[in-house]
């Protein structure tokens, strides 16, 4: 097993508990729910902690335009956006 083979199963093995608790916030909102993979990877980048929908779309994960998955995701009440403390501007999710 080469150093990148190791790196990309240590990801993966990090990821795992990521995935379910999302898939649990997700099927406790709404048994019905299907995610797409935009909306998934969404969720699972704000599991880490609020961020603005700026650095959102900045990751490498989310790619632009973000507007529409962070839409879709609040009309499910998977996400709410409120005021960044640091700058009452920008929201945070």
């Amino acid at each position: 097993m080469t150093d990148g083979d190791r790196s990309s199963v240590s990801a993966l093995a990090e990821s795992v508990p990521r995935m379910a608790r999302v898939i649990a916030v997700a099927l406790q909102s709404d048994p019905s729910v299907a995610l797409t993979v935009r909306q998934y990877r969404t969720l699972e980048r704000l599991l880490a902690g609020p961020l603005r929908t700026s650095e959102l779309a900045s990751s490498s994960e989310v790619s632009q335009p973000t507007a529409t998955v962070i839409s879709s995701l609040e009309a499910r009440d998977l996400v709410a956006r409120r005021p960044d403390p640091d700058d009452g501007r920008a929201p945070l999710l």
